[in-house]
């Protein structure tokens, strides 16, 4: 005979059993409920990640499309710069040639210049007065030194240029002659003019009269700066001849042409080796 406490217990597993069914469904139902948010969750989740890829996926198809475009502007840019550097170096050789052409005319001008000035003489030291005939004046020098006494040898004569400050040296009178060999005979009598060392002229402040050669202005230049080269190295002699400067160390020497500052640059560079 069961007792009291026997048939609660049964009555109890009964109980159990007649409501497992309905609590396992509803424990299967929650689960099934969170399994259902969290896959929800996980494919927002995935189509955010999809969303970023896809943009990232533009950005570099932006990056690849910017580097193409680089490359190729890089590429004509290299063309570009041979095709510059191809022009500068034709327009350098042009440059080149245009130099040495210019070179060429500069010389050839300068040698008409020297040629058009062999018939001129400049007469230095004769004092200047207010009704002057320069003429007058030039043949009474050149009739200290020669034989000639004709006028007509002089095709014309005039004051290279002057000075309103009277105690400054009277300026050269420029002159023409008819004949290269009348004005060369004068030019090398010019000596003539020098006062003897101990002759009371030598020592006295009146203007001596001396001749040159009417120089191009190169030339004039070149015996200026040669004259300072001359005391520098211990040159005997500098003179000018058929308006060529000409420079010797000494009587046993051979007399050097001066035709460019080169040439003096390299008489003094040769000096001081």
């Amino acid at each position: 005979m069961m007792t009291r406490s026997g048939k609660d217990q049964q009555a109890i597993i009964e109980q159990i059993r007649i409501q497992l069914p309905a609590i396992v469904k509803s424990c299967l139902a929650e689960i099934n409920s969170a399994n259902a948010s969290e896959s929800a969750d996980l494919k927002a989740t995935l189509s955010d990640i999809k969303l970023s890829l896809d943009s990232m996926k533009k950005e570099l198809i932006k990056v690849q499309e910017s580097q193409e475009f680089i490359a190729a502007k890089f590429d004509d840019f290299e063309k570009q710069l041979e095709n510059n550097t191809a022009t500068i170096k034709k327009n350098e050789e042009i440059i080149e040639t245009q130099k040495e052409q210019i070179q060429l005319l500069r010389g050839r001008t300068e040698e008409m210049d020297r040629q058009a000035r062999l018939d001129l003489l400049e007469f230095h030291g004769i004092p200047v007065s207010s009704t002057e005939d320069t003429g007058s004046l030039v043949m009474d020098v050149i009739a200290k030194i020669t034989s000639l006494d004709d006028s007509n040898c002089i095709s014309f004569s005039h004051r290279k240029f002057k000075s309103s400050d009277p105690k400054a040296k009277p300026p050269p009178i420029i002159v023409k002659f008819t004949s290269r060999k009348i004005r060369n005979n004068i030019y090398e009598a010019r000596s003539k003019l020098r006062p003897a060392e101990n002759s009371p002229q030598a020592h006295t402040d009146t203007p001596k009269v001396f001749i040159v050669e009417n120089l191009t202005e190169k030339n004039r230049n070149l015996l200026f700066e040669a004259r300072d080269l001359k005391k520098e190295l211990g040159y005997a002699y500098l003179w000018t001849n058929n308006g060529k400067v000409l420079i010797r160390k000494n009587q046993n020497s051979a007399a050097l042409q001066i035709n460019s500052m080169e040439d003096l640059n390299k008489m003094n560079e040769k000096s001081s080796h």
